[in-house]
C-alpha cells in the first residue's frame, strides 16, 4: 500500500539555508623585539608571517592569503585582513613565530573582529579616557 502524499513538490518550495556571517576578520597585532632594532614595515610583517606558516603548516601553510593594511611603527602595531577559513591557522603561525632572519621577536595578536572599526580602540583605553567614572 502506497502512502498518500498531500501537496506535492509544487506546494513545498525549496527550502535553503542561510548562514550570515562576515567573510573576512581584521586582526590587531603588537610587535616586540630582543636587542635589535628592527625598522617594522609591513614586508617585513608579511614574511616574517609566512615564514611561520611556512614552517608550521608546509607548503600548503605557506600559501594562505592575507593582507597586511598598515603598520603603525610608532607603536609597534600591525593591521592584517584574512579570510574567515584561514583565521585559525593564521593565529596559531602567529603565535609560534619567535625569530625572522636572525632576529628574536614576538608577535602577540591583541585583538580579531570581523569588523575593522573595532579594532580602533580598545574599550578599556577607550573608558580611562573619558571625562567621568565609569
Amino acid at each position: 500500500m502506497q502512502p498518500v502524499v498531500r501537496g506535492g513538490p509544487e506546494v513545498f518550495p525549496h527550502q535553503q539555508t542561510v548562514t550570515l556571517g562576515c567573510k573576512t576578520y581584521f586582526l590587531r597585532l603588537s610587535t616586540c623585539f630582543e636587542g635589535a632594532q628592527v625598522s617594522l614595515n609591513p614586508d617585513f610583517v608579511r614574511t616574517a608571517i609566512q615564514q611561520s606558516l611556512r614552517q608550521v603548516f608546509g607548503v600548503i601553510g605557506g600559501a594562505i592569503n592575507f593582507d597586511v593594511l598598515e603598520v603603525k611603527e610608532e607603536t609597534n602595531q600591525a593591521f592584517l585582513k584574512v579570510d574567515r577559513r584561514d583565521l585559525q591557522t593564521l593565529r596559531v603561525a602567529i603565535t609560534l613565530l619567535t625569530s625572522y632572519d636572525g632576529t628574536m621577536c614576538h608577535f602577540q595578536v591583541e585583538a580579531t573582529s570581523p569588523f575593522l572599526a573595532s579594532l580602533a580602540k580598545d574599550s578599556r583605553a577607550f573608558t580611562s579616557q573619558l571625562p567621568f567614572p565609569v
